[in-house]
């Protein structure tokens, strides 16, 4: 078994948030204003913000992935007459993939707690570690420990403009997706669209990469999450 925790976030942390803050905030502050309503200050990002968190445990057949969404943006009251209000709340929303002897089972609950199981056929093949050829990936790297193989600045899918870094598990047998290709580990992505006065850049990186000794077969089990 192994086990991958990885996280993605922007760079810089609030990099998204500027234009909203600098375009709908901003105006909706002067109708505020004008209405003689006090405007909400616009929040900062909590210092340990992350978009998502994803961990996912494969034994070579079977995998369980669990994406985690820690926070919830919400603009319900971002109106003049509610003072502008734009909030960074906690969430308990997660979505879960389960992939058990060639059955496919999704878990999820949505932003008010509420549980959702769904049954399905898989689509074929694992999240197991399969031997590919990544020559391509002649760069090595770290992150938090964990080896990578990266694409070189030379590659022609890296770009200062859009997928700045592109890189795979450096282990002999790197965790591959279930279509067969290398999952990705870390990647550095500018977003495609994204307003040149406020630049940032999405990091997708692992926390860690280990072999675990043994696990519970629970995981494997719909019931256990929903409990």
């Amino acid at each position: 078994m192994r086990e991958l925790v990885q996280v993605e976030r922007p760079d810089p942390i609030d990099g998204p948030r500027m234009m909203i803050r600098e375009t709908a905030y901003n105006l909706c502050a002067l109708a505020a204003q004008s209405l003689n309503v006090p405007v909400k200050p616009f929040p900062k990002a909590p210092g340990d913000y992350v978009s998502e968190r994803t961990t996912i445990i494969t034994d070579g057949s079977n995998y369980v992935r669990k994406i985690e969404h820690p926070y919830n943006e919400n603009t319900d009251k971002m109106s003049p007459e509610t003072g502008c209000e734009y909030r960074i709340e906690p969430s308990n929303q997660v979505d879960i993939a389960i992939l058990n002897g060639g059955k496919m089972t999704t878990v999820s609950r949505d932003a008010n707690g509420k549980w959702r199981t769904e049954d399905g056929v898989a689509a074929g093949g694992s999240l197991a570690a399969k031997k590919e050829d990544l020559s391509s990936y002649s760069d090595s790297f770290a992150v938090n420990g964990v080896k990578l193989r990266c694409l070189p600045a030379s590659s022609g899918l890296i770009s200062a403009n859009e997928t700045q870094a592109l890189c795979v598990d450096g282990s002999d047998q790197a965790l591959s997706t279930t279509d067969g290709n290398a999952m990705v580990l870390y990647s550095r992505i500018k977003p495609l669209g994204n307003d040149p006065r406020f630049p940032y850049v999405v990091i997708k990186e692992p926390l860690s990469l280990k072999q675990l000794d043994k696990v519970d077969g629970k995981i494997f089990d719909p019931a256990t999450y929903t409990k």
